[in-house]
């Protein structure tokens, strides 16, 4: 099975910024930045530690409130999204 890219999606005018990012890159496994192995995170830092986009990674986090590694740093899961986890049902957003 082949691994799913970050940005596939149709980006909007205010979203190209994305096609530079280096998480973008077919090489880049998406699950480095969202899921909670501490060694996938080291992944995603590295991979973040060479981008020339961090700092609109880090507004469309912010605007989003997401979780995971986004713009260089790591950001913790909302309690709501941690027990959605934990419990295998959707947190509420």
């Amino acid at each position: 099975m082949a691994k799913r890219r970050l940005w596939t999606l149709p980006l909007t005018a205010d979203q190209e910024w994305r096609r530079a990012a280096a998480c973008a890159q077919p090489a880049i496994d998406p699950e480095w930045f969202f899921g909670l192995d501490d060694n996938l995170t080291s992944l995603a830092l590295d991979v973040c530690s060479t981008c020339t986009v961090t700092n609109e990674c880090a507004a469309e986090r912010d605007r989003i409130k997401a979780h995971g590694v986004w713009g260089g740093a790591l950001v913790a899961p909302t309690k709501s999204v941690e027990r959605a986890r934990l419990t295998g049902k959707g947190a509420a957003v």
